[in-house]
């Protein structure tokens, strides 16, 4: 994130720039936080386990979206506070999956 944040940086911001949202994370170019995001009224879905998809499909949906969410999350707090509207998708399409950090991240005060 480091790496694409030095470059768009360089290439993008006249100086005016505080925070940009990209793709599906929210970066904060002042504090160098970066979360995920979510646009306004739109609601994340995931494959339902009880839907015509291959079993190797169902299995492997939850761990894709939590690998995502870890890497897009510059720590456990961002990651905790943006990710219970993937959980409830996980939830809402039948997954017995908790979301959770992969990676170590900074500690915040």
């Amino acid at each position: 994130m480091q790496h694409f944040q030095t470059i768009w940086i360089k290439n993008h911001n006249s100086g005016k720039l505080k925070t940009v949202e990209f793709i599906d994370f929210h970066l904060n170019l002042t504090n160098g936080i970066y979360q995920p995001y979510n646009k306004p009224n739109n609601i994340p879905t995931c494959v339902h386990v009880k839907s015509n998809h291959p079993p190797s499909i169902i299995r492997k949906t939850s761990e894709p979206i939590n690998s995502r969410l870890s890497s897009i999350s510059s720590n456990s707090t961002t990651f905790n506070n943006n990710t219970a509207i993937y959980q409830q998708a996980l939830i809402k399409s039948g997954y017995n999956y908790k979301l959770n950090t992969h990676r170590r991240h900074k500690k915040t005060s």
